[in-house]
């Protein structure tokens, strides 16, 4: 039976580049926000409940303005609409790829809307903030007030920590747990050993 791996992080930590190694080494990787922003942008029957849920709050010409989504609290409300329809797209997902050994679900929110808890393991990528701030400042050039603000917003990276299975972290310099790539490599055959491990107790119960 396939396994599925959460895999998380809070904002400029590096998850997209840990999703890209996964990708990289054969793993296939259900990118939950790229759903969710494609379901936003052309489910014209959800956009219409969110119309009716929101008003004009949260849309500009007709169209859902991601900018005018601020708060935690907003977006949780529209999850609450569409989140269904991101885990239809999970199920179809996982028969496409029946024949893996482990299938990664890639969420920003993972811990958040406790999808964790539906994973058989959860890997989480930490960075410090000095790193996540050097990150969201290059990538975005927004003063380090915005940057604060939004990195308060979020769990604590230390909780989702705890919550995990495997940690991957990510610097901006090389430290003694090696690369990305070593570290998922890593991941990646201890998640293998334990599938032929379950395969063979099957086998002989």
């Amino acid at each position: 039976i396939m396994m599925v791996l959460g895999l998380s992080g809070n904002r400029y930590s590096g998850k997209d580049s840990v999703a890209k190694v996964f990708k990289q080494i054969g793993i296939p990787v259900f990118d939950v926000d790229t759903i969710i922003k494609f379901i936003l942008n052309y489910n014209t029957q959800l956009l219409g409940e969110l119309k009716l849920l929101f008003g004009d709050m949260i849309f500009t010409d007709e169209s859902l303005d991601f900018k005018k989504i601020k708060n935690t609290k907003t977006f949780n409300k529209i999850m609450d609409v569409i989140e269904i329809d991101v885990l239809t797209a999970h199920e179809r997902f996982l028969k496409k790829n029946e024949n893996s050994v482990y299938t990664i679900f890639h969420s920003s929110i993972l811990f958040e809307r406790k999808w964790n808890l539906e994973m058989d393991s959860n890997i989480v990528i930490f960075s410090p903030n000095n790193d996540r701030i050097k990150r969201c400042k290059y990538m975005t050039n927004q003063g380090l007030l915005v940057i604060n603000d939004l990195l308060q917003q979020e769990m604590d990276p230390i909780e989702k920590n705890q919550m995990s299975d495997y940690i991957i972290h990510s610097y901006n310099e090389e430290t003694l747990l090696g690369d990305i790539l070593t570290q998922v490599s890593n991941v990646d055959q201890d998640i293998i050993d334990k599938y032929l491990l379950r395969e063979q107790t099957t086998r002989v119960v």
